[in-house]
């Protein structure tokens, strides 16, 4: 692996999206996979990429285009059923991006994470 990636969990979401359950706020696989991170700023914003991550298996990339910011940032947000739920997750982050380029997704898309990225709860993994 050579790009700067961010393993993010997206076990529960990924799981009600792929059984037609939709949520307010995580509709599709991008909004799944770009909020509500705890993460370290200087790290994150240093990624090329994050990669949506079910049970071990990349579901999902995406290349940043713009630096992490605060949950609570994101006017569009606000109305999350996450964050009427537990509006703590408004002092987390999320990124801007847009869908990686085909080469990237061929690459990851269905591969296993590297045995040396784990997760522990939702926080995230980085590859460098």
């Amino acid at each position: 692996m050579s790009e700067k990636i961010i393993f993010v969990c997206i076990n529960k979401s990924f799981e009600r999206l792929n059984s037609g359950i939709i949520i307010k706020g995580r509709e599709n696989l991008y909004q799944c996979t770009r909020k509500y991170w705890p993460v370290n700023l200087w790290k994150a914003d240093d990624a090329e990429y994050i990669a949506g991550v079910s049970k071990g298996i990349i579901k999902s990339i995406y290349r940043q285009t713009e630096s992490w910011k605060p949950v609570s940032s994101f006017a569009e947000f606000l109305s999350d059923a996450e964050i009427i739920e537990n509006p703590g997750l408004l002092n987390r982050y999320a990124f801007t991006g847009i869908e990686a380029p085909q080469s990237i997704r061929a690459k990851y898309i269905g591969s296993k994470i590297p045995q040396e990225f784990r997760f522990y709860g939702n926080i995230v993994s980085y590859n460098f």
